[in-house]
Formats: structure tokens, C-alpha cells, sequence
């Protein structure tokens, strides 16, 4: 039969602990380009030697690369730390970074385009949603609890706290299967609906859940299951450091 989101806490808390497979695979990537640079080095060193001696007098012979895979997980990987510092650090980035707003460079340099659906928060919403970000890395449900319910002031109907923890980590993290169980996005949300409708939606964190949800599309290009929370971090941590003071005085800590 189908899941109903939110596995035991034995899944809840090996997909916490599991770390991001996407820094394995930019690295697996990087290795294939410089093993097919050398094997190119290597077929082409008789050429190289007749160009740079001979040849000057008989004419040389054509260089042939081969073309290397393009490194998607890295890619993936500085769109992610692209708009981690854009989200924590300047608190104004870009709600629709989906595929077709990032160009692939000549140079190799990603361009970033089309900031039609821009947003700014302010500090003070920088570190709760940082706050948010790291309890979501740690798992830790009560903290998360108090952070959607009492920080962001997020509500549903009957207030059932299993709902409110699957939608912080859907919308904000990931949605791994201890999430979304064995439903697809649509149905999950469905299910969430039924079993407890959201009633306040606070505006300042929506166009943040919105660039989380897309990040973890580019992970799905790459058959890889993300979580933004691990990777966002220690931008998160940063901002904290940087703004996490209140009035008063008194730090808000990590």
C-alpha cells in the first residue's frame, strides 16, 4: 500500500545522519575529466613530439581532445552555496532559479539570469530561518516544532504536530522517502491537507521554501535524492554568527 509520509524514527534519523552524495559525485566526475585528459596527453605525445620538432618543417599533425563529461554535481553543488549566501548573507536572492535562468558559460562560469521574482528578508528572518535550517540538519523535531510554530508562526487547523515536522522538512530540506513515504509531491501535499489544512502561510519564508524545492530538482537531474538543510549549514551558522544578536543585546546563539 502507499506510505503515509514520516517513516519511524529509526529511517527519520538514518536520513539525517546520511551524508549529501552530491560532493561523492562531483568528485567521481572530477577524476573521469582528468583520466581522460591524461589518456589524451597520452595518445597524443607522438604528435606532440613531431609538431614541436619535425613538424616545424614538414607541417604537424591536429591535437584531438575528447570532450569530458560535463560535471553536473558540481554545478548543482555552487547553485547551492550560490543562493545559500544570497538567501543568509545578503538576504536578498532570487526565488526562481529553475533550469532555463542558468547558463553554462563558454569560460566554464555559470550565469545566473532573468531576477524577475527577486526577495529580501530582512536579518532578524535570516536567523530564524537559519535557526530552522539547522534543526532540520539535526533532526531535532522539537526544536523544529517550536521554530515553525512559534518563530515563523505557521498554522494548521488542528495543530498536529507530525504534520507541521513533514512540511518544515518537505518544504525546507528534502523529500526523501522517510518524508513523502511512497506518494508522489502532489499527493503527499493532498495527504497533508486532509489530515491537517494549513491555515497561516507566512509570506517571508515562502519564496525560500520555493528556491529549496528547486535546488532538490537539479539534485533530481542527477538521480540524486538531496538535502538542501546539510549543505545550507554553514551559511546558516554564518548568518547566525553575523546577525544573530536581538534588541537588548544578548546573543541568540547557535
Amino acid at each position: 500500500g502507499k506510505g503515509s509520509g514520516g517513516g519511524d524514527d529509526g529511517v527519520r534519523s538514518r536520513a539525517a545522519e546520511s551524508p549529501s552524495s552530491l560532493s561523492q559525485e562531483a568528485s567521481t566526475v572530477r577524476w573521469a575529466q582528468r583520466l581522460i585528459f591524461a589518456q589524451d596527453v597520452l595518445r597524443n605525445l607522438p604528435r606532440f613530439l613531431f609538431n614541436y620538432t619535425f613538424g616545424f618543417i614538414f607541417g604537424g599533425y591536429r591535437i584531438a581532445w575528447s570532450d569530458a563529461p560535463l560535471n553536473l554535481a558540481e554545478i548543482v553543488q555552487l547553485l547551492l552555496q550560490v543562493h545559500a549566501h544570497e538567501i543568509f548573507i545578503d538576504g536578498v536572492f532570487n526565488g526562481d532559479p529553475h533550469p532555463g535562468n542558468v547558463l553554462l558559460m563558454e569560460d566554464g562560469r555559470l550565469g545566473l539570469v532573468d531576477y524577475g521574482q527577486v526577495k529580501r528578508i530582512d536579518r532578524e528572518t535570516r536567523v530564524t530561518y537559519a535557526r530552522l535550517i539547522i534543526a532540520l540538519c539535526d533532526d531535532d523535531k522539537d526544536e523544529i516544532l517550536r521554530i515553525w510554530k512559534k518563530e515563523m508562526n505557521q498554522k494548521t487547523r488542528v495543530d498536529d504536530p507530525d504534520v507541521a515536522y513533514l512540511l518544515a522538512c518537505f518544504w525546507h530540506d528534502r523529500n526523501t522517502k522517510d518524508v513523502v513515504g511512497d506518494w508522489n509531491l502532489h499527493q503527499f501535499l493532498e495527504l497533508m491537507e486532509q489530515k491537517d489544512p494549513v491555515e497561516v502561510v507566512n509570506e517571508e519564508y515562502v519564496m525560500a521554501a520555493r528556491v529549496s524545492v528547486l535546488m532538490r530538482g537539479f539534485g533530481n537531474m542527477l538521480g540524486l535524492s538531496l538535502r538542501v538543510a546539510p549543505l545550507w549549514r554553514p551559511y546558516a551558522e554564518e548568518a547566525i554568527r553575523l546577525y544573530g544578536r536581538v534588541e537588548g543585546g544578548e546573543s541568540s546563539g547557535i
